[in-house]
């Protein structure tokens, strides 16, 4: 449930340049790290929006679910997985991170992608809905599973994205939504995780080669695969297209777009959470 982006409306256009960047990450850590073969493993897709992480995964797993809040985007990920739910090796239904409908210690291994900021209202410094969220992957996982985090660290948000600079209301209200890395950390070890890895893949970047599209920031279909974008007033909105364009019109676009996205080659886009829970 995001407390900010209509994905209602977003839903048909999201995956115009979202893909499941860098799973590959996941399914090495599944591989690794859960508590059962890979092809056996019950893998569970927290906030799994239009299913790109899924179906992605669901080839690899013995069976799949995936719960997300909103029903245009289970729509699309229901698409994408029609043969596995015919299968009945994936199982797609509506609810809440904060209150998942599974029994304690069903799942071997449950992913987070790109979610635990739709669940703050910018208001909570302690960002009761990452921990609200994370207590309960931890609570329906088995003991020895893993629970997998894909977020952005405040850093990556300030420096890893060419465009974020443009709104910087945006860009604060984000941050907010998004719990330092620090406090995190403890959340993960408060409800019984620890940390096994951290990861940042430097040359992986959220929306894919459309990152790079200048002329993206004015195709609002192209500012859906990013919810910053809901964050940032409309007037910023309209100022950072406004500035764009006026680039656009320039000699040094390419020139200018390197210039501001220099810093993601240091720091990422994306930061990989594995954690697994204590097996008595």
């Amino acid at each position: 449930m995001s407390t900010f982006a209509d994905y209602s409306a977003a839903a048909a256009v999201y995956d115009t340049t979202r893909k499941a960047e860098a799973f590959d990450v996941w399914l090495g850590a599944l591989m690794r790290y859960a508590p059962a073969p890979l092809d056996q493993v019950r893998l569970l897709d927290a906030g799994c929006g239009t299913g790109n992480y899924s179906a992605a995964l669901a080839p690899h797993v013995g069976r799949l679910n995936g719960i997300d809040f909103n029903p245009d985007m289970l729509a699309q990920a229901a698409a994408k997985l029609q043969d596995e739910i015919a299968q009945d090796r994936a199982k797609l239904e509506q609810g809440s991170l904060m209150a998942l409908p599974f029994e304690d210690e069903t799942f071997d291994a449950v992913m987070i992608n790109q979610v635990l900021h739709h669940l703050e209202d910018g208001k909570d410094p302690a960002r009761n809905g990452h921990r609200a969220a994370v207590n309960e992957c931890a609570r329906v996982l088995k003991p020895g599973g893993i629970l997998l985090v894909n977020a952005c660290s405040h850093r990556q948000l300030k420096d890893g994205f060419w465009y974020n600079h443009l709104i910087p209301q945006g860009l604060a209200a984000c941050c907010n939504r998004i719990a330092p890395t620090d406090m995190f950390r403890q959340m993960l070890a408060e409800a019984g995780l620890r940390v096994e890895a951290r990861m940042v893949p430097a040359d992986s970047v959220m929306q894919g080669s459309s990152y790079f599209e200048l002329a993206g920031v004015l195709d609002p279909s192209w500012r859906a695969g990013d919810s910053i974008w809901a964050m940032a007033p409309e007037e910023e909105v309209t100022a950072a297209c406004a500035t764009v364009k006026a680039v656009m019109d320039g000699e040094d676009a390419g020139e200018w777009l390197a210039g501001h996205d220099v810093q993601r080659l240091h720091v990422g886009q994306l930061t990989f959470w594995i954690a697994q829970k204590a097996d008595p």
